[in-house]
C-alpha cells in the first residue's frame, strides 16, 4: 500500500502510451497522504522519486506534482507536497 503495484503502474503507463499514440502526461502525481481518502498512505522514502523515474522509463513526456510545496495554512496543508512549508524537503 505505501509502494504501490508495479505491475499495475507499469500496465497503465503503456496501456496510456498505446492509446495516446505515444504521448502521454502524469498530471497531478500526489507525492504523499492526503486529507481526503479514508485511508491515506504516505509513501516509503523514495518512492514518488521511483515512481517518476518508471513514469520516464514508459515514456512519460511530463510528471506534474499535484504539490510543489506544501500549504502553511487551510485545509490543504493536509496535502503532501515535494517540499515542506519550511522549504525542507518531504523525503521523497
Amino acid at each position: 500500500m505505501r509502494q504501490g503495484d508495479p505491475d499495475f503502474q507499469a500496465f497503465h503507463h503503456d496501456l496510456y502510451r498505446s492509446v495516446g499514440k505515444g504521448r502521454w502526461w502524469i498530471m497531478e502525481q500526489q507525492p504523499g497522504p492526503v486529507n481526503w481518502a479514508p485511508v491515506n498512505p504516505d509513501p516509503l522514502p523514495g518512492m514518488v522519486r521511483l515512481w517518476t523515474w518508471e513514469a520516464f522509463a514508459h515514456g512519460a513526456e511530463t510528471v506534474a506534482y499535484f504539490r510543489w510545496r506544501q500549504a502553511p495554512f487551510a485545509q490543504e496543508q493536509m496535502h503532501a507536497g515535494i517540499l515542506r512549508p519550511d522549504s525542507a524537503k518531504a523525503g521523497i
